[in-house]
């Protein structure tokens, strides 16, 4: 399941739809919810047997989510529901590294490359994901050292609309850090092949950005390192 939709309605959850699904990540459409402040849902979900304390793949909660997001109000209604945020609001530096022995990067298949290092496409866990690397011949670079610091944050961000970051390799030679991987490719990928944009769809395209810009969170997509971190989960 790699796309929610969190314009749910309670006939379409009437029709089997289980409110408690799971992404990879283990992620729920209550934790989303929480994430994104959708209040109305997060009350339907709640309603309909959401289980209010689910866990995701980094240990947080939909509360974890709300608190991080400054949503007040719907921490005060996963708390009346028996919410806990076991993460607590000073958890800083996250583990985000991945123990070399869970991906077979000699099985990878080359999906791109750059000025820093290749994209693979790789399995991990079951799983396709994104695998890039960083040269070592950058390794002493400090502009690593400050992409390593941003990782962390990267790690701590959710949104539909964000590539999902799932953690980091260490190895002699090279530095790899997975991301979800995405067949569509990035918005350069997909703008390339579609051409000239319709009015409308331009439109919606420049609304997401600005949103982004709205959450403070461009310096994560414009560091040149980074830069393929916007893409699209699925197209119409």
């Amino acid at each position: 399941m790699e796309d929610w939709d969190l314009r749910l309605s309670p006939p379409e959850l009437e029709k089997g739809v289980e409110a408690n699904l799971a992404d990879y990540d283990k992620r729920t459409a209550l934790h989303l919810a929480s994430c994104e402040g959708c209040t109305e849902v997060v009350v339907l979900l709640l309603e309909r047997g959401a289980d209010v304390n689910s866990i995701d793949r980094w240990g947080r909660t939909p509360l974890s989510d709300a608190r991080s997001f400054g949503h007040e109000d719907i921490c005060k209604i996963l708390m009346a529901r028996g919410g806990k945020d076991p993460v607590g609001l000073d958890a800083q530096n996250p583990c985000y590294e991945i123990d070399c022995n869970e991906i077979d990067m000699e099985g990878a298949i080359l999906i791109g490359e750059g000025a820093f290092g290749e994209v693979y496409m790789v399995k991990w866990r079951g799983t396709e994901v994104a695998a890039k690397t960083i040269r070592s011949s950058i390794a002493s670079n400090p502009r690593v050292s400050d992409f390593m610091k941003e990782l962390a944050l990267w790690q701590k961000l959710r949104h539909p609309n964000i590539v999902q970051f799932l953690g980091v390799l260490k190895q002699s030679d090279r530095l790899i850090f997975l991301t979800e991987y995405l067949r569509n490719g990035s918005l350069f990928d997909i703008l390339r092949k579609r051409g000239r944009l319709d009015p409308q769809t331009a439109v919606a395209y420049a609304l997401d950005i600005s949103r982004f810009y709205l959450v403070d969170l461009v310096m994560l997509v414009f560091n040149p390192i980074n830069s393929f971190a916007i893409c699209f989960q699925c197209l119409p």
